[in-house]
């Protein structure tokens, strides 16, 4: 999967550079960067640690980091005077760091947690989550329920499949799930009325007919669009595996895509959550690199060029 998203995300940088005319020669210079790995320019990452400069140099992003919202999430639970609350959470590393943090926050505006529950996917048994949360909800007296860590849905099961649960309860959703496309095109119940802290939206350019030309037709070894393809258009794929799995288990009706009926909805992709934070990541790299090169040719007359090691300040 990272490989497959790796090129989607390659093209795309190509395009970016193609629209903003960088120069041949720095194209080459950002596929070095690319192909190395020695800069990395982040649209999603917020884990805290990556703010550490002296373990990563090289890494910058184009959001907050995870401290940032869970203090947002502090102070809005003050703001309603809610100092009583519960929390689900995902059983692994972000949700292990979130509640350590998200802790640290409430601690100080005087917030206690009634319980946590955690959810692991690989080990999730929904009639055993049943009988061992619905004592632990019922009976506590807790009117708000905060979401934290990685999306799982081992919880999403537990919304859908225990409504009753969380009858009269506010759930508080953080950016990690109320970006996913999956609370989206499913009515999930328990979340009418839920608050959810959702990254500022950025505009961006539009790319003409740029998204309208990717498809698995043109980039049949791509293993990522064949599964767009498959789980957003319903589009038969030529791995017969996939296709029953998605048929018998998911209920999608699966057909033979052709024309141009059956592209992918850029707009409902492209231009919310952390997705556009990918597009200016890819013109912050560009606008740095002309700048370098714009600066060095202005002070050697384009001869006696020096090589300049660049840190972050």
């Amino acid at each position: 999967a990272e490989k497959a998203f790796d090129r989607l995300h390659w093209r795309f940088l190509e395009e970016v550079m193609k629209k903003f005319e960088i120069p041949e020669e720095f194209r080459a210079v950002v596929e070095a960067l690319h192909s190395e790995l020695s800069t990395r320019i982040s649209y999603g990452a917020t884990d805290y640690t990556l703010s550490d400069r002296h373990l990563y140099p090289n890494f910058f992003r184009m959001l907050q980091n995870d401290r940032v919202i869970n203090k947002i999430i502090s102070q809005l639970l003050k703001h309603f005077n809610w100092f009583w609350i519960g929390i689900l959470a995902s059983d692994d590393s972000s949700g292990e760091t979130e509640e350590l943090v998200l802790r640290k926050y409430m601690a100080e505006y005087g917030i206690c947690v009634a319980f946590i529950l955690k959810f692991n996917i690989n080990s999730h048994k929904f009639a055993n989550a049943i009988n061992q949360i619905s004592p632990v909800i019922q009976g506590s007296s807790a009117k708000v329920i905060l979401i934290i860590g990685s999306f799982n849905l081992a919880i999403v099961d537990i919304l859908l499949g225990a409504k009753h649960l969380f009858y009269g309860k506010t759930i508080i959703l953080p950016p990690s799930w109320s970006a996913n496309n999956f609370l989206t095109d499913y009515f999930i119940e328990p979340l009418n009325g839920s608050l959810a802290i959702d990254l500022y939206p950025m505009a961006i350019p539009p790319f003409g007919s740029f998204f309208d030309n990717i498809n698995p037709s043109k980039y049949p070894n791509d293993k990522m669009l064949e599964d767009i393809w498959i789980s957003e258009l319903n589009c038969l794929s030529r791995n017969t595996t996939k296709n029953i799995l998605f048929s018998t288990k998911f209920g999608n009706k699966l057909s033979n895509c052709t024309g141009s009926a059956y592209t992918l909805k850029a707009k409902d992709h492209v231009y919310r959550g952390s997705s556009p934070r990918m597009y200016y990541a890819v013109v912050v790299m560009a606008y740095a690199l002309n700048e370098m090169n714009m600066y060095l040719k202005r002070q050697s007359n384009k001869i006696n060029l020096k090589n300049y090691n660049y840190r972050h300040q």
